[in-house]
């Protein structure tokens, strides 16, 4: 009986893992944390809206009690990997307690990402005629290279947003016949790390924004960068070196007002 007991407890806690991760994909279990590698068949697509709707879940206050039943209280990693969304609009959401990978997709007719924890985005394809857009706690995007982001028309709109850090590593978004727009705010932090980024008009707006030496900031039309409570803003086609001159200078002015602001305190 024991032994029958063990198969029936071990079968209820694959189907638990499962569940817990919204039947999404295959569910792997590692010491602390448990990594769902989402399979593109059980994707659901709405012919009707043109839609793909992902929710990637973490263990939250309705399933709490039955993952500590099996021992399944865990972080949880979603990983998307070499998926072809199609003709399909994705929209992945995330909890706060779910870790977000995705990695060498296509996004055949644009993508926004929703996610209250970490989310990492790296080579993938974007093609959208609007908006697309990518909201995460902390946002990392890397190994874009140049015609992977095509947004068309004249008012469409790549946003990159962030409640705490957003980093742009070893990226060239950098299609200005078809990035027109690009938007980057974050409440905490810009890292823009062996990047370039080009557009017709360009926004970065942070309490810190840091561009390596190895980066550049092109524009064909407006520039908008806010670092705090100061701001460069000019409609003259401004060069690379200017941009970064500007940020340079305004991390500088925020250092001296967070200096001045500890001594009062005191």
């Amino acid at each position: 009986m024991s032994k029958i007991r063990d198969l029936a407890y071990a079968a209820a806690r694959l189907y638990t893992m499962s569940f817990l991760t919204g039947n999404l994909g295959e569910v792997q279990e590692e010491e602390d944390k448990l990594i769902c590698y989402v399979k593109e068949n059980n994707i659901k697509h709405d012919n009707t809206t043109g839609r793909s709707v992902i929710h990637c879940h973490g263990i939250n206050a309705d399933s709490v009690e039955l993952a500590k039943k099996f021992g399944l209280n865990k972080p949880i990693t979603y990983v998307f990997d070499n998926i072809n969304f199609g003709k399909y609009k994705a929209f992945i959401y995330g909890d706060d307690n779910a870790l977000l990978i995705i990695k060498n997709c296509n996004f055949g007719m644009g993508v926004s990402v929703n996610s209250l924890g970490t989310c990492k985005i790296s080579n993938i394809h974007v093609t959208d005629v609007l908006l697309s857009s990518f909201n995460a706690h902390n946002l990392e995007i890397s190994d874009i290279k140049p015609d992977q982001m095509n947004i068309f028309t004249s008012h469409g709109l790549l946003k990159i947003l962030s409640d705490d850090t957003v980093t742009i590593k070893d990226s060239n978004i950098s299609n200005i016949d078809s990035i027109h727009n690009i938007m980057i705010t974050s409440a905490n932090r810009v890292n823009i790390i062996n990047s370039t980024l080009s557009g017709d008009n360009i926004s970065i707006d942070s309490v810190d924004i840091n561009i390596d030496d190895d980066s550049k900031i092109n524009t064909n039309n407006h520039a908008y960068i806010k670092v705090g409570t100061y701001y460069y803003e000019t409609t003259a086609n401004p060069s690379a070196s200017r941009i970064m001159e500007n940020v340079k200078f305004f991390n500088k002015l925020m250092n001296i007002d967070l200096e001045v602001e500890k001594k009062s305190t005191k």
